[in-house]
């Protein structure tokens, strides 16, 4: 029997493991075990479930997500993407075996504060309220119609102004694949993203930072809506994606639609509703 490869946020794991949610646990038992699904695992979930001053919590963490994905690894890495067997734990040591001393995505977060996004969608004359009552289809040609109407000052021989959401994807990433092409030499041949989710991350930012579903102040200064990214980004070779964060979901089924990827974005509640239908 074939099985669709369904991608388990940090928090489903968590809710899960930690008795919060058994109902859940059981209905994802019985679809691993009677079908139709499995549950790969990523670095980028083992980062988030464990905590290197924990090490009985993790171990039990850990043989849950072997558990679960039945050792099915999502790898993302620089010369690697793809799915494979490997084990939670061999991944859980690798990615602790640097640590760079500073909290990256928050960093890179704050570098624009949520003040300065506030403001930017004031300008663009974008209401988050409105826009989270939308369709992801009306509100995407919403955000592209207030871009393309913007009433820019255009300087003689400057570029064009960006009149969507993709021309804006398109000039920021040629402008960091210039600042970053010499990025990981000597490490071996870059694994490259196809096309159609090359610049997803970005994407998934930039609903943020236009008001779709976007994160209240105190997860914004986390940088958490980059790690949600990144997750969006691994989610997009799944078959669907589920967590019990809205904001991340409806965020990545818009990203989804907008580039054409056929991968489906559950909450919690709405994939328990799905498995009970599907396993009744």
């Amino acid at each position: 029997m074939e099985r669709s490869v369904i991608y388990l946020d940090s928090n489903v794991v968590i809710d899960t493991i930690e008795g919060r949610d058994n109902e859940l646990m059981a209905l994802l038992l019985r679809s691993l075990y009677v079908g139709p699904y499995c549950y790969p695992f990523s670095a980028e979930l083992i980062g988030e479930v464990t905590d290197l001053e924990r090490e009985e919590r993790n171990q039990a963490r850990l043989m849950y997500i072997g558990d679960l994905s039945k050792r099915v690894y999502f790898e993302n890495s620089f010369t690697s993407i793809g799915f494979k067997y490997e084990n939670p734990e061999e991944v859980f040591k690798t990615i602790n075996d640097v640590d760079v001393g500073i909290d990256v995505n928050k960093t890179f977060a704050n570098m624009i504060s949520f003040e300065q996004i506030s403001e930017l969608r004031t300008e663009y004359n974008l209401d988050p309220s409105l826009l989270n009552n939308m369709t992801p289809k009306d509100a995407l040609a919403c955000i592209d119609s207030k871009i393309e109407n913007y009433p820019y000052e255009v300087k003689v021989g400057a570029p064009s102004p960006p009149k969507s959401l993709r021309d804006m994807i398109t000039t920021v990433s040629a402008i960091c694949e210039e600042s970053f092409k010499d990025v990981g030499k000597g490490l071996g041949e870059k694994a490259e993203h196809d096309p159609s989710r090359k610049d997803l991350v970005m994407f998934f930012s930039l609903l943020d930072s236009f008001g779709y579903w976007s994160d209240p102040k105190k997860k914004y200064e986390k940088g958490s809506r980059l790690v949600d990214a990144q997750h969006a980004l691994v989610g997009s070779y799944f078959n669907a994606i589920v967590s019990r964060d809205s904001h991340y979901v409806r965020k990545a089924e818009a990203a989804y639609e907008y580039m054409g990827i056929g991968t489906k974005a559950y909450t919690t509640s709405e994939f328990k509703q799905h498995l009970q239908t599907l396993l009744s």
